[in-house]
């Protein structure tokens, strides 16, 4: 049974990936080290094949589908994602501070921490190799230009609308609270996403009722991979959702 590019969008390939918790405590250890090529992670995954689920069949969610999205539009358009990123997003939505990554840090003085918990410090997290994110997260932004997309994904602005319509057809992820859609989680009323990464987590979500986008980011993630904008992200949408119609 073929996995198709909306199985990859909705979380729903199949395929075996490894937990992200997981791979993100590597990528935690080593954040200069070389990325696999995606031909080397589908001969692995490819080696696991009983664990396979029919596609379509549950929503499980880890960055390795981006990765095969990612290989799929360079097959395509031969371009490289991070180059037709920034040619069909960041240059038409006027993503001025948004950038696809070359390099090993980050414009400005910014900086990305984690909590150490054998030194009892912070270590600096910044420094990190783009490829071992790709096309699951290795894009810089601000919280003004996260909101710029975030309206834009909700809204379909750059889309076609029987694109976005499908865009926003949602099924759920297994053992959370979520639906997700080609690429964002989708709700009656919310729409947006979360991502996490050496340093730093940031929240993107839409309120359709309110006309209202939250936008939270912190420049701090641990090894463990748990998200440090929760509280504040709980106090918000609560707020949020209480606030009338507009």
């Amino acid at each position: 049974q073929s996995i198709t590019v909306g199985d990859l969008l909705r979380m729903r390939s199949g395929i075996p990936a490894p937990n992200d918790n997981a791979v993100l405590a590597k990528v935690y250890d080593a954040p200069l080290a070389p990325a696999p090529t995606l031909e080397d992670e589908l001969a692995t995954y490819a080696r696991l094949r009983r664990q396979f689920k029919p596609p379509n069949t549950v929503g499980v969610y880890t960055d390795f589908n981006y990765d095969v999205l990612a290989g799929i539009v360079r097959r395509v358009t031969g371009k490289d994602i991070g180059v037709l990123i920034t040619q069909t997003v960041i240059g038409p939505l006027k993503l001025h501070a948004t950038s696809y990554p070359s390099g090993t840090g980050i414009p400005g003085p910014l900086r990305g921490y984690g909590w150490n918990s054998k030194t009892k410090k912070f270590d600096d997290k910044t420094l990190f190799n783009p490829p071992l994110a790709g096309a699951a997260g290795a894009v810089i932004s601000t919280a003004g230009d996260l909101e710029t997309f975030n309206r834009a994904v909700c809204h379909g602005t750059l889309l076609k609308p029987a694109t976005h319509r499908a865009q926003l057809i949602a099924k759920p992820i297994a053992g959370t609270h979520a639906t997700y859609g080609e690429g964002i989680i989708y709700a009656p009323n919310v729409c947006g996403h979360s991502g996490t990464i050496n340093g730093f987590n940031s929240d993107m979500y839409y309120f359709r009722k309110q006309n209202a986008t939250l936008v939270v980011s912190v420049n701090r993630l641990d090894r463990d991979n748990k998200s440090q904008t929760d509280p504040i992200l709980t106090l918000m949408i609560k707020a949020i959702g209480s606030l009338p119609a507009r």
